[in-house]
């Protein structure tokens, strides 16, 4: 939420500030006074929370989504392909939402970005592809989360790091 700040001379020579939320609906009815020391505490509390808030949802929101890359576009639906693939290598049927399932970015073949209704199910999904993927001869389709950017460079300097240990010995 973003500051509005004034400052107000008292009688005893006690600067105070006056701090109010800058919405328009709210800046009127919240309006207060308070002293320096309170006001940095205030900011620095709130800009701070909200930071950590809105970092865990969208932690959260992340955990309901896998990415598939590999998967070929074709005249069928995106959420049939997925199906098939799923019974027919991973023997798992996932459950979710046809609308939940759509492309992003601009490779060929786009990646498939998916919410599935749980981040059990997400969890259970990418175990699967793990586990039976490697085991059957399939298409070369990765089932990787939604990880943000920060996350997706670690993961990136993992492997990274990991194929080149393997290609020195």
């Amino acid at each position: 939420m973003k500051w509005a700040i004034c400052l107000a001379q008292s009688s005893n020579s006690n600067t105070k500030y006056q701090v109010y939320p800058r919405s328009l609906t709210n800046c009127l009815c919240q309006l207060r006074t308070v002293s320096l020391h309170q006001l940095v505490y205030q900011l620095a509390t709130t800009d701070v929370s909200q930071v950590v808030n809105e970092a865990l949802k969208d932690q959260l929101r992340r955990r309901k989504n896998i990415i598939l890359s590999g998967l070929p576009e074709s005249d069928v639906s995106d959420a049939e392909a997925l199906r098939a693939l799923c019974e027919d290598y991973l023997q798992y049927k996932p459950w979710f939402d046809e609308r939940q399932c759509r492309r992003i970015g601009k490779s060929n073949p786009r990646r498939l970005f998916v919410t599935l209704p749980s981040e059990q199910q997400a969890s259970e999904l990418i175990t699967a592809a793990r586990k039976h993927l490697r085991s059957v001869p399939c298409p070369r389709v990765f089932f990787n989360p939604d990880l943000t950017k920060a996350e997706a460079e670690q993961a990136y300097l993992k492997r990274k790091e990991k194929t080149s240990g393997r290609s020195d010995n």
